[in-house]
């Protein structure tokens, strides 16, 4: 379903952001998740060699090394979906991207490689990262450097940002903002 595209997932501390992730998941045969913050407990987790895989990868060590391995691993894989937690730690604006990061979100469509990644940040995150994204799904956000940020993309709709509920996203792709989500949590789809 998202295997090959590049999403990017914004929004405050506690306004939904993982709820929303694990809806987007949730169909995902084929599908690494680094949990930089130990935050995916549980499911299904198994490997099946050439047929579905879900891998939860909570390494230790620094988390731009993890990155490169993981990133690498979507690459070389294909037709999968990485999910990158926390972004901002380890794909910092000021910094180069690591190599295999920037090669997975440039061209790794050509094998079905997509990038599911998530911020409380976009400010700090990388503009090569951000450049590929095929969509944005942003929510409630009160920094004003953060809100300027997305100002470029969304213009007047950022002034939504600091009033949007919890579980409320604005959706961004390159054609502008398309519509607005909510995130059913009893369900765990989106409404």
């Amino acid at each position: 379903m998202l295997e090959g595209k590049v999403i990017g997932v914004f929004a405050k501390r506690g306004a939904g952001k993982s709820t929303l992730v694990r809806s987007l998941i949730r169909q995902e045969s084929r599908l690494i998740v680094y949990d930089y913050m130990h935050e995916y407990t549980g499911g299904a987790l198994d490997y099946l060699p050439g047929q579905r895989f879900r891998y939860l990868a909570r390494l230790a060590g620094k988390a731009r090394g993890n990155v490169e391995l993981l990133a690498g691993l979507a690459m070389d894989a294909g037709n999968c979906l990485i999910v990158l937690e926390e972004v901002d730690r380890y794909a910092e604006v000021n910094k180069p991207l690591p190599e295999p990061l920037s090669e997975l979100v440039e061209q790794g469509r050509h094998k079905g490689a997509g990038v599911l990644f998530v911020t409380r940040r976009p400010s700090r995150v990388h503009r090569d990262l951000t450049a590929q994204c095929d969509a944005m799904l942003i929510g409630p956000m009160t920094e004003p450097r953060d809100i300027a940020y997305f100002r470029e993309y969304i213009g007047e709709s950022a002034d939504e940002l600091p009033k949007l509920e919890k579980f409320r996203f604005l959706v961004w792709t390159p054609e502008g903002v398309s519509s607005r989500m909510n995130v059913d949590i009893r369900a765990g789809d989106l409404a």
